[in-house]
């Protein structure tokens, strides 16, 4: 977030509350608990990317 407001929020944090409603702590932990969702979707993604090595591998062929 490279953007004028965020760089506002982080010079002037206690502007948070009227800016956005929240108080700059709760924002924070909305941002670190975004981090944390974001962080086990990719894990999910990759997860499904990726066979498991119990798995047996099949043909494409069924004859």
């Amino acid at each position: 977030m490279n953007n004028y407001t965020w760089v506002y929020i982080q010079n002037h944090p206690q502007e948070t509350k009227r800016l956005l409603g929240i108080n700059y702590e709760q924002l924070q932990q909305l941002i670190d608990y975004l981090k944390f969702l974001e962080d086990n979707e990719n894990k999910a993604q990759e997860t499904k990317k990726k066979p498991s090595p119990h798995q047996k591998k099949t043909s494409k062929h069924l004859w």
